[in-house]
């Protein structure tokens, strides 16, 4: 469903922002003791091959979670799902018309309430959909809820096989919300 709608107010512009209805069968549970690989399943996937799908995962450290409050979470959940690019064109930063498809990560507490955050950027592989070359740095883009807009969180590389891009070494996703990576030949300018 969508919340809000576009509107202007004097010379700020307010845009809705669509929130896809996740099912609870696809969130993992994080261990307590050591990093947790979640995947994509089938269902939160149906777009992407199977290549596609086996390249597309997060690691969520132990515990893992930020509440709402600042408060340290155990026992979340998280999942990972394909939503349509149409949804976020207009969230895209200034300069960056083409992007891949895009994803939503979501987290929650054990008692249903959202994650505000990750206690440490989680590092996330993502198919190439772009066949960008081995070694190329690709930048990936997060929802920043302040602004309303996609944002560049980091940079990630395209794998020696060529298969994926992954987050670099001390970035990741640092919140839940949704995430894509920008075509090689995208600068942050």
């Amino acid at each position: 469903s969508a919340l809000g709608a576009s509107s202007t107010r004097g010379t700020v512009s307010t845009q809705g922002v669509y929130l896809p209805r996740i099912a609870s069968e696809i969130l993992t549970a994080v261990s307590q003791t050591q990093p947790t690989m979640v995947n994509v399943p089938v269902a939160a996937s149906p777009s992407l091959t199977e290549q596609q799908r086996s390249s597309l995962h997060i690691q969520v450290q132990p515990g893992g979670g930020i509440g709402p409050n600042g408060q340290a979470m155990s026992n979340i959940q998280v999942g990972i799902s394909v939503v349509p690019s149409s949804l976020v064109m207009d969230m895209l930063p200034p300069g960056i018309l083409e992007h891949t498809f895009d994803i939503t990560i979501q987290a929650r507490g054990p008692n249903g309430e959202e994650i505000a955050a990750f206690t440490t950027p989680a590092p996330m592989t993502f198919p190439n959909v772009f066949n960008a070359a081995p070694g190329t740095k690709l930048n990936f883009l997060s929802f920043d809820h302040t602004t309303g807009r996609l944002v560049i969180e980091g940079t990630a590389t395209v794998s020696a096989d060529g298969m994926s891009v992954k987050t670099d070494p001390g970035t990741g996703i640092s919140r839940p919300g949704w995430h894509g990576l920008t075509p090689p030949g995208t600068s942050k300018g």
